[in-house]
């Protein structure tokens, strides 16, 4: 268990790192990524099943960065 909580420390302690170093625009964009994240360990790890709307959800937040990254490209 104290492994667990060490890893998830050492997450959290990378993640306020890279929040730090990244543009605040790019950083707020990237934290609606964690629940595609969450569903594909879910699918992957634990063996759940997806319906549509967590499809449709998690590609909605793709397209969302995705026309995001390409408006800061231009």
């Amino acid at each position: 268990m104290l492994g667990v909580v060490g890893i998830a420390a050492l997450a959290f302690l990378m993640y306020n790192h890279a929040v730090t170093r990244t543009p605040v625009t790019t950083a707020g964009v990237l934290l609606n990524v964690i629940p595609v994240f969450g569903l594909a360990f879910a699918v992957a790890l634990l063996g759940k099943r997806v319906d549509a709307w967590q499809y449709g959800g998690a590609a909605l937040i793709l397209a969302g960065i995705l026309l995001f990254s390409e408006a800061n490209a231009a």
